[in-house]
């Protein structure tokens, strides 16, 4: 019959269902290993972020130290 009408067989249906169901698997690996990646890189800036703020408390405490006139701090040496 399929001849006939130019539709597909029931094995032709069936076979484009198998390799669609292949490529939904795939796909849904694929989002989740994306998900994981952009977890990972989200983590990374993160952890980069807290070094920044950190260095930069620490720079301010130095700042204030400083200002106290600690002896040998750079801010009391003199630079021309």
């Amino acid at each position: 019959m399929p001849s006939i009408t130019g539709l597909a067989s029931e094995e032709e249906l069936i076979a484009v269902a198998e390799i669609l169901h292949r490529v939904g698997v795939g796909l849904q690996q694929s989002l989740r290993m994306w998900g994981d990646g952009v977890d990972q890189l989200t983590a990374a800036f993160e952890v980069k972020h807290n070094r920044t703020i950190n260095t930069m408390h620490l720079m301010g405490a130095e700042h204030k130290l400083g200002s106290q006139c600690v002896p040998g701090h750079l801010s009391e040496r003199k630079y021309r």
